[in-house]
């Protein structure tokens, strides 16, 4: 798709300052980026600060679908962990992703037992909490 996530939501981001955070300019270059063009580390800040979740976790899906454990920037699993954490009202309003992510989640056992004891630690500590704050979604 030729339109960025600015244009979708027909939002004009205004122009960053000298002094805009590294992680300000990462959002700006993102919002303004065609959604062909969003890198997974795009998707993730861009999930992470909840912005044009309707465009862009029907793309991260496909890349955890394949595994569910990919290191994207931080650690194994950083781009399923944004996922977890998005609004439960996205996913109250999005059953079909809601679904695919609930297929992801009963993966992600299995594809940790395979993770050395070093990233097994990292990423079980961080998604527990991801996946307990994912599940309470379901019964709200």
């Amino acid at each position: 798709m030729a339109k960025s996530i600015s244009e979708l939501l027909g939002k004009e981001w205004p122009p960053l300052g000298s002094n805009a955070s590294h992680f300000h300019k990462r959002i700006h270059e993102a919002v303004t980026k065609p959604l062909d063009s969003l890198s997974a580390a795009d998707l993730m800040v861009l999930i992470s600060q909840d912005i044009g979740l309707a465009f862009v976790m029907p793309l991260a899906l496909p890349v955890v679908e394949r595994d569910p454990l990919i290191e994207v920037e931080h650690f194994k699993g950083d781009l399923l962990e944004v996922m977890l954490r998005a609004s439960s009202d996205f996913y109250l309003n999005h059953p079909e992703i809601r679904g695919r992510m609930d297929k992801i989640v009963d993966r992600v056992a299995a594809a940790l037992d395979k993770l050395d004891f070093i990233d097994f630690d990292t990423t079980s500590e961080v998604l527990d909490d991801a996946l307990a704050s994912f599940r309470a979604h379901r019964s709200s």
